[in-house]
């Protein structure tokens, strides 16, 4: 019979999933964990047997007890942060995550233009920040709420041409964004507005 897991918590986060995840996955030798919804901000950290250790952000937290992974329309994906933790989760033995991960093409894309535009948006707040992760999960959803069908998805990273063309749109709604906030002139200002400047 097939069974089916739902792993969630109150919505503060530092609950323990992956953990339990990691857990349930060898209990019940699953074959699959869906991350159903967040993004590479997401740290789930989990201890497998002989203490291999890893804070999974995009991966589903089964991939060390060997589940493959899939990621629903609902996850924002970051492609240039799940390399590195792909890079990270390569170990002997351990092969290679992306063989085992699928990724539905409605996921939105995190860009490095909402990235940038949200950290300039917390330095422009100065002392009343937000305290955001700086990951532009917000800006990617502000983007999509705003653009619609013109926001970057994950089925468009295989179409050179509207990848393409999507990234232009974005550039230029974070670039308008930009012109709107009150900056001070700092390195680190310049540091992070590099992905929008020509």
């Amino acid at each position: 019979m097939n069974q089916a897991f739902l792993t969630v918590d109150l919505g503060f986060g530092d609950a323990g999933r992956g953990a339990v995840v990691d857990f349930m996955t060898r209990q019940f030798s699953a074959h699959t964990v869906v991350r159903y919804n967040g993004g590479a901000q997401a740290g789930h950290r989990v201890v497998a047997p002989g203490n291999r250790e890893h804070v999974f952000s995009q991966f589903g937290s089964g991939t060390l007890a060997g589940a493959a992974t899939h990621l629903s329309r609902f996850m924002l994906l970051e492609p240039m942060a799940m390399l590195e933790e792909a890079r990270h989760l390569r170990a002997p033995g351990a092969g290679e995550p992306f063989e085992h991960t699928t990724v539905d093409a409605g996921a939105l894309v995190i860009t490095p233009f909402a990235r940038a535009i949200n950290r300039l948006s917390e330095l422009a707040r100065g002392n009343a920040r937000h305290g955001s992760c700086g990951m532009g999960v917000g800006e990617t959803m502000i983007d999509f709420l705003a653009l619609g069908e013109h926001a970057l998805f994950a089925g468009d990273l295989a179409d050179r041409d509207r990848l393409h063309a999507k990234l232009g749109t974005l550039r230029e709604a974070n670039r308008a964004k930009l012109a709107r906030l009150t900056l001070p002139d700092t390195p680190e200002v310049a540091a992070e507005r590099a992905p929008l400047d020509d």
